[in-house]
């Protein structure tokens, strides 16, 4: 509505219809990412005693709340999947275009590196003209997070 963002979300047990949990969020669509990271949060809370799980420590430093940058990551992930030599370099362009707008996008140095490992699998050059550029990536990636 607007410039504010309304989610309501209910998780409910399908075995007799009984509602588990529910909560209402209304935020600033610029908050998105945050409420998409509290939804998720609020979600495991719920559903992990109830299945067994523990709590673990989530990163946040492996994300971006950048949404064009996280744009350009699943555009970047998306042009991965076709594998080949034009479809690689086409993903390494998207996924520069988000490390452009946040350099500390974990996930997204991490794809350059595999992308990039990926090219002469492809036809797309030879190990020695990447190697270098898929292991400076990686190392920021884990630098990161």
């Amino acid at each position: 509505a607007g410039d504010a963002l309304r989610v309501s979300t209910r998780l409910v047990d399908v075995r007799d219809g009984t509602t588990l949990w529910s909560e209402r969020y209304e935020r600033p669509v610029r908050d998105l990412f945050a409420v998409q990271r509290e939804i998720g949060t609020a979600v495991v809370g719920a559903l992990g005693p109830r299945l067994g799980l523990r709590a673990r420590v989530a990163t946040t430093t492996a994300g971006t709340d950048d949404p064009e940058a996280f744009d350009g990551f699943l555009r970047g992930r998306f042009a991965m999947s076709f594998r080949g030599a034009d479809s690689l370099q086409a993903a390494i362009a998207h996924l520069r275009r988000a490390l452009a707008r946040d350099p500390h996008f974990a996930r997204a140095w991490a794809s350059v590196a595999e992308a990039t490992a990926f090219l002469p699998l492809y036809g797309g050059g030879t190990w020695r003209e990447h190697g270098a550029i898929v292991r400076d990536a990686a190392a920021r990636a884990l630098a990161i997070d």
